[in-house]
């Protein structure tokens, strides 16, 4: 503990879910501090997205009949300070949440594997390259490759995460 410095703390309950809200699936954080929350109710195949700001539920919008977590792979969630993105990279669909307004979009790139989202931009993985859709949260879906000509992956990617490096 004293060479990371490692503190005791006791967690603290940041926001309480409505219970009428279902369950919490992903959260994410948009850098102004929100709290992006993505719930679903099975049984009405209808998701939520609450954003919270401090301990108040700032607004909800209701995601219906997207059917994504019921597709196979994994389902993201990105925030930035005025759009949510729930990516499902392997279908390449993009469900964009701005201003209680739901659009979905589909991305045009075979075989996606992995999803990473970094200062209002996709980046989008495959076996052979790293794609970025710039300004994605603007409804955009236009791909480009990301990676320098000549540059290959390693065998068998399997995610990305982005934050200015890849």
């Amino acid at each position: 503990d004293t060479i990371d410095r490692a503190k005791d703390v006791v967690p603290s309950m940041v926001f309480q879910l409505p219970e009428d809200a279902g369950m919490a699936k992903l959260v994410a954080r948009a850098p102004d501090g929100t709290l992006v929350v993505y719930t679903t109710d099975e049984q009405a195949k209808t998701g939520y997205l609450l954003r919270i700001q401090g301990q108040s539920l700032k607004d909800t919008t209701e995601v219906k009949d997207t059917n994504l977590s019921a597709q196979a792979g994994p389902l993201a969630l990105y925030a930035s300070n005025d759009a949510a993105l729930l990516v499902h990279a392997v279908s390449g669909r993009i469900i964009l949440v701005k201003d209680s307004k739901i659009q979905e979009l589909r991305l045009d790139i075979t075989q996606p594997l992995a999803a990473s989202f970094y200062e209002g931009n996709l980046y989008v993985l495959t076996a052979e390259e790293v794609y970025k859709i710039p300004d994605v949260t603007q409804g955009k879906t236009k791909a480009t490759p990301w990676l320098a000509k000549g540059t290959t992956l390693g065998a068998g990617p399997l995610f990305l995460t982005v934050d200015g490096n890849v």
